[in-house]
């Protein structure tokens, strides 16, 4: 099995019935700035993306009853992505 590292998910768009996700680092810039460097991407076909959508939900309510997350996200008053907008 191989092992892939990424600091966030950059981009997500839905093309010709497949999910495709982007999987990015963040990197130092100049003047004390971060980028988002783009590194890998998933394709996934939509019900894939489905049932893991309901695994990750899952698991960030298991992180939220343990107390590793706020039960109320800091960022759910925050940006939207302008992908679902």
């Amino acid at each position: 099995m191989n092992e892939l590292f990424a600091h966030t998910i950059s981009r997500i768009d839905f093309i010709d019935g497949m999910v495709r996700i982007e999987l990015a680092n963040i990197a130092p810039s100049a003047a004390d700035t971060t980028t988002v460097e783009p590194k890998h991407i998933l394709h996934m076909p939509l019900g894939g993306f489905m049932r893991g959508a309901v695994t990750l939900e899952g698991f960030i309510r298991e992180l939220v009853t343990r107390g590793v997350l706020p039960a109320t996200p800091a960022s759910a008053s925050g940006p939207v992505s302008p992908n679902f907008v």
